[in-house]
């Protein structure tokens, strides 16, 4: 028999855009009519395209609004959407039988700042430390041992007086200007052991000038900057991820227990237009969850600044998050829906619209090719 869905003659599909940047965006052109973009909105058009139907929104869309996968779950259920314009994760409970093919692998993981430059008390911290300084006391210690050592026997083998005070044995000045490469005054006519003495001091100086004078120049030249690598980096430097309401119960979910002990991390909103807003703006005061498919769009927008802003860490919440449609039960669009998306997927659509994404959001005046980065300088 032939597949009546082939060709439905305009039929209405009920779908709702989830608003949710850059999957659906709802905007108004200069004709003043909503319209709707993003890549699963293209998807969408495209399928109503495929079985010649008419793709309807509801008519009292408000910009801005975003809704969550939970909504579309329950609206499906009711048999109020036939497609969705949202992706769902498949979560492997009962939800999942209601579900199309595989649409999309998004990992979620953390955008973090680009860290910046290392200041002069940094590298004085981390090249001066407690182990640096213990060293370099011990060594002093030793050095001045030997030095009063020496000119002992060499006073004794040549039957002169000798004298010391506490001064030389806590601040000996041979051994602290051979450690810092200056040069001091020596016993004259020195025995042998006080010759290698002194040629040993002198070389320690040479090596402890040398070494620090290196790490010096290098960070003068090409600075170091502060590499946060992990949660606990994070919580050394006491940087925070700012989290939508909504998203940070959802991220909870995915991740397990592997943030849990982190919960002092998270900043929260309520409202996830104002995250995204913020995030959208490049605030470097906070870490951001983001998914590939966003990161697509700030990663050709960093493209045109001078330097990047923020980077995409391996700190994620989930790696292997499977999305799809959603559907409702016994739905007539599953097998030609399940069929377009396979196809689109073999063709590279999807790689192409989120390649694009960004250029396309920017004619709608949500993105910008300003170089927002020399405000940061």
């Amino acid at each position: 028999y032939p597949c009546k869905m082939n060709n439905v003659y305009g039929e209405v599909v009920r779908t709702l855009p989830d608003q949710v940047m850059p999957r659906s965006v709802v905007y108004i052109d200069s004709q003043g009519q909503l319209k709707v973009t993003g890549y699963i909105a293209q998807f969408i058009n495209m399928y109503g395209q495929y079985i010649n139907s008419t793709i309807k929104y509801p008519d009292d869309l408000v910009v801005g609004d975003v809704l969550f996968y939970r909504d579309f779950i329950n609206w499906t259920q009711m048999n109020l959407l036939d497609i969705p314009c949202s992706i769902t994760p498949m979560s492997g409970d009962n939800t999942s039988k209601l579900m199309s093919y595989m649409y999309e692998v998004l990992n979620w993981c953390l955008m973090m700042p680009v860290g910046q430059p290392l200041t002069y008390q940094d590298f004085l911290q981390d090249n001066l430390n407690i182990y640096t300084i213990l060293g370099i006391f011990i060594m002093n210690a030793i050095f001045t041992s030997l030095l009063l050592v020496s000119r002992r026997l060499l006073s004794l083998r040549r039957k002169q007086k000798f004298s010391w005070n506490l001064a030389d044995v806590l601040a000996n000045p041979q051994v602290i200007l051979g450690h810092l490469g200056s040069s001091s005054a020596l016993q004259p006519q020195p025995a042998l052991s006080l010759r290698f003495i002194y040629v040993s001091l002198f070389i320690s100086g040479l090596l402890y000038t040398t070494a620090f004078s290196v790490q010096l120049n290098a960070f003068l030249t090409h600075p170091s900057v502060q590499q946060i690598q992990s949660l606990d980096d994070m919580l050394k430097y006491n940087s925070k991820i700012l989290a939508a309401q909504n998203e940070y119960k959802t991220l909870l979910k995915l991740s397990g227990s592997t943030f849990l002990p982190y919960l002092s991390l998270f900043h929260i909103i309520d409202s996830y237009k104002e995250f995204s807003e913020i995030r959208g703006s490049f605030n470097a005061a906070y870490s951001y969850p983001v998914t590939s498919s966003v990161w697509h769009v700030y990663e050709a927008q960093q493209q045109l600044f001078s330097k990047p802003l923020f980077r995409r860490t391996n700190l994620c919440f989930v790696n292997l998050d499977i999305m799809a449609f959603v559907l409702p039960p016994n739905s007539l669009h599953k097998h030609k829906l399940d069929t377009l998306i396979t196809r689109v997927r073999d063709m590279g659509f999807i790689r192409y619209w989120l390649q694009n994404n960004f250029y396309d959001l920017v004619k709608i005046g949500k993105m910008s090719l300003l170089d927002i980065s020399l405000n940061s300088e």
